[in-house]
């Protein structure tokens, strides 16, 4: 049954991004189109294989001023997010996997984080004006055997030889989630110097509400580069900041680059995958309520894609975590 409902998670949000795309795609303005995303999180090139194990995310953000009516009747409903800017919708469906320390034993440690997947599709919108994004998202899914997590990262074992992970029967039980999600970024450049070279900060606010998670977080991030594209920094999969899918690179240039560093805090009030399930007895750890990031990496656009790869260690997040949390994230953006 495990397989039908992840199964089935996977179709009808595969179903939901083509039909956003072709829609998009038929509405759009002669020349325009939107941007498809595909990010995935893994640590096992920092040789680890715990915590956050493994995250995957593929979006799609429509074309500038391509947005849903419902979407954006829903959007004047919230306070403080800026209807009038230029606005883009984006649609997700994505997987988060995490484990304890020791994939190897069938009964971890229950001062370990808990065996935990989930899977969900999205929805968002975003507004952009004079240098200030801001983004609205809700996401919906699964916790539990039914996000197929287990599956996934026992079949992805398999093919390549890893660990075989032995606790799954001690995940987290099912349980139906949903994140309402805000995040404001500022855009502070300078202007362009010899050989098209730009610096520019990036310091943003946001924050999370729901059963899977609630934190306020706020950081910057700075950049350097030659013809750096217009963006909001590399995306990222949730629950890391997410930077912005959508870019508009330089016309002038069709190549564009930069390295980036950023810092992020969070006061986190809930977290499912440490707190354990909502309305179900089910593993738990005591959780660190104040946690940092540090993210850097490089990006490079050419013409309708843009590359990033990211480097992110995130301080611990629970109490007897035996180290900082590190995993990298690769991003591939295109227009098609």
């Amino acid at each position: 049954m495990m397989g039908v409902n992840w199964r089935g998670w996977l179709v009808a949000g595969l179903a939901v991004l083509s039909v956003a795309g072709l829609a998009a795609r038929a509405a759009a303005e002669p020349g325009e189109s939107g941007v498809w995303t595909f990010g995935v999180d893994n640590d096992v090139l920092n040789g680890a294989d715990d915590n956050y194990s493994n995250g995957l995310r593929v979006s799609y953000t429509t074309a500038e001023n391509d947005v849903p009516d419902w979407l954006f009747s829903a959007a004047q409903y919230v306070p403080m997010f800026k209807t009038t800017g230029d606005l883009r919708a984006q649609f997700d469906l994505g997987q988060n996997i995490f484990t304890p320390h020791d994939i190897t034993d069938p009964n971890p440690p229950t001062t370990d984080r808990p065996y935990a997947g989930w899977t969900y599709v999205g929805a968002g919108l975003a507004s952009e004006s004079d240098g200030r994004l801001d983004r609205l998202y809700m996401d919906i899914g699964m916790v539990g055997p039914a996000s197929g997590a287990e599956w996934v990262q026992k079949n992805w074992h398999r093919t390549f030889g890893f660990n075989k992970p032995m606790g799954w029967d001690t995940q987290l039980k099912n349980e139906p989630g949903v994140i309402l999600g805000y995040e404001r970024d500022w855009s502070l450049r300078s202007g362009k110097g010899p050989l098209g070279m730009e610096a520019e900060a990036l310091p943003f606010v946001g924050g999370a509400v729901g059963n899977i998670y609630d934190y306020a977080s706020t950081g910057v991030t700075f950049r350097f580069g030659a013809d750096i594209p217009d963006d909001y920094g590399p995306p990222l999969v949730r629950p890391s900041r997410t930077g912005s899918d959508w870019f508009a690179a330089d016309r002038a240039s069709p190549v564009g680059w930069y390295f980036f560093a950023g810092v992020e805090g969070r006061a986190v009030a809930r977290d499912i995958f440490l707190d354990g399930n909502t309305f179900a007895d089910s593993r738990s750890v005591y959780k660190n309520n104040y946690v940092g990031s540090l993210q850097f990496g490089g990006a490079i656009t050419f013409r309708q894609t843009r590359i990033s790869l990211t480097q992110i260690v995130r301080t611990r997040e629970f109490k007897g975590q035996p180290e900082p949390d590190s995993f990298l994230s690769l991003a591939v953006s295109t227009r098609f």
